[in-house]
């Protein structure tokens, strides 16, 4: 499968707020999109095409926490997320998530990966500041991670652009979509919480 055969043409990029999703919208769309994180600002979708994958769109959402809106901007996030699960030539769901705030991103991943496969969509977690651990001498175990998750991890760094190769490489993959039945797709939010939480005690960062 080559970077141009992606089953569906958009791609979909979701997070929290402050984790470099829009510096990795930029280095894998080729744009210099700025979004301004302060209440009543953060609501509009950019898009862009997907650098490598011709006719195919990658989408960057407003950043929210968690699929609890709290405020109008993650409203606005976990609606259109909610609508974009439900449009066929979506192929793709992107999670990023900030490795050195493990406990909250996992809680979101937890449930984005849940809703994706409600729906039936192909998931992939992101694991961005990869930097950062590598200056603090520190390591975490994405492998064993994205076995216990349920979806494919890959470190990045989108300040540096360290992992950007190996993202493009899952990209390109094919993932498989799951069962819209399939195991897990219920599980409740405080459950997922929990699950969380021993996810980040178990493959936190550790120094050698």
């Amino acid at each position: 499968m080559t970077k141009a055969e992606i089953s569906a043409r958009n791609v979909l990029l979701i997070g929290s707020p402050n984790c470099g999703k829009t510096l990795l919208f930029n280095r894998l769309t080729g744009l210099q999109h700025r979004v301004a994180n302060f209440p009543g600002i953060t609501v509009e979708i950019a898009s862009g095409e997907l650098s490598g994958f011709p006719g195919h769109t990658l989408y960057d959402y407003p950043g929210t926490y968690s699929l609890e809106a709290i405020s109008g901007e993650e409203q606005v996030a976990v609606d259109q997320f909610e609508r974009a699960l439900e449009d066929p030539c979506l192929g793709l769901v992107l999670c990023l998530i900030d490795v050195t705030r493990l406990e909250k991103s996992l809680y979101f991943a937890l449930q984005v990966v849940r809703e994706c496969r409600r729906r039936g969509k192909a998931a992939l977690i992101v694991a961005n500041l990869m930097d950062v651990l590598a200056a603090h001498d520190l390591t975490i175990d994405l492998e064993d991670l994205s076995r216990e998750i349920g979806a494919p991890v890959i470190g990045v760094s989108a300040r540096t652009g360290a992992g950007l190769d190996e993202l493009h490489d899952a990209i390109a993959r094919p993932l498989a979509s799951p069962d819209p039945a399939g195991e897990g797709d219920e599980t409740p939010d405080l459950l997922l919480r929990g699950t969380a939480h021993q996810l980040a005690r178990r493959f936190g960062p550790k120094g050698d």
